[in-house]
């Protein structure tokens, strides 16, 4: 019995693998997207920054840092939504999904390889918007807890992942899905930790009471080395982590059922 559960543990990695694989090197396979990222962040960067400026938020090195990681988060919810959410139904309709269960495999190792090669991918953006902000506003981007930056990095991606796949099982066969992705890449961000507990009250209640906001608020905690909500970063730490575990928990029940259903009916979605 151990020796089949082994086995059974094994092959799962291996898919998974092979799709994370795949899924890099389709990225990968787009070297313009990457240009056009390296020439617009800068730009991007610049024109958000200053118009912060413009409302009265004093540009200080310790605002800087926290900008930093605002930058990145918002990158992290705009392309996991976009990109990554959408790709799961453009690849539906591109034929995608049914090879992949022809393959044998299914949904959500499916969905779980192309996460983890986006996830590698998503890195890339991190350097870019490092190395932006220390050539536009000559600051040093500091990590002083490089272990919590990545478990947090970790964390984020998988909490986005899982509700990105949730969000587009709900959405499959709606004509107009990106006006909901539009509204979502605002609002999430807004409940989800985006901006620092240092800018207000509202907010600092927001990041406390929000389990989506603790893994980005984690990730400026490992960054400035400063605790943002008080809490013990443990006490922080332990909460991200079971309710990222939840979420990917939703996202294999929502992905099992769509399996079963494109299996039956050729159709992605719920509904």
């Amino acid at each position: 019995m151990a020796g089949y559960r082994d086995h059974c543990l094994e092959r799962a990695f291996s898919d998974v693998m092979n799709e994370a694989e795949k899924g890099l090197r389709a990225l990968l396979a787009r070297p313009a997207s990457l240009v056009m990222s390296i020439i617009s962040a800068p730009l991007w960067l610049a024109f958000f920054v200053l118009s912060l400026e413009g409302y009265g938020l004093s540009l200080r090195g310790s605002t800087l840092q926290l900008l930093i990681w605002v930058s990145y988060s918002f990158s992290l919810y705009s392309t996991w939504l976009w990109e990554f959410g959408h790709g799961i139904l453009d690849e539906q309709q591109e034929g995608v999904l049914e090879y992949v269960l022809g393959s044998g495999s299914s949904l959500f190792k499916h969905v779980l390889g192309s996460g983890l090669a986006f996830l590698i991918y998503s890195l890339l953006d991190m350097v870019i918007i490092l190395a932006s902000f220390s050539l536009v506003f000559g600051v040093k981007p500091l990590i002083i807890n490089p272990a919590l930056l990545a478990a947090s990095i970790v964390l984020a991606s998988a909490s986005l992942l899982s509700v990105a796949s949730i969000y587009s099982m709900l959405v499959a066969g709606l004509r107009s899905s990106w006006v909901v992705t539009d509204i979502l890449q605002f609002v999430l961000p807004a409940i989800g930790g985006l901006l620092p507990s240092e800018f207000s009250p509202a907010i600092r209640a927001i990041n406390s009471n929000s389990p989506l906001a603790y893994p980005f608020v984690l990730m400026r905690e490992g960054a400035t080395g400063i605790n943002e909500l008080g809490t013990p970063i443990m006490t922080q730490l332990m909460l991200a982590t079971a309710f990222t575990a939840i979420l990917l928990g939703l996202s294999w029940l929502f992905l099992f059922m769509a399996d079963k259903r494109l299996r039956r009916d050729g159709r992605l979605g719920l509904r």
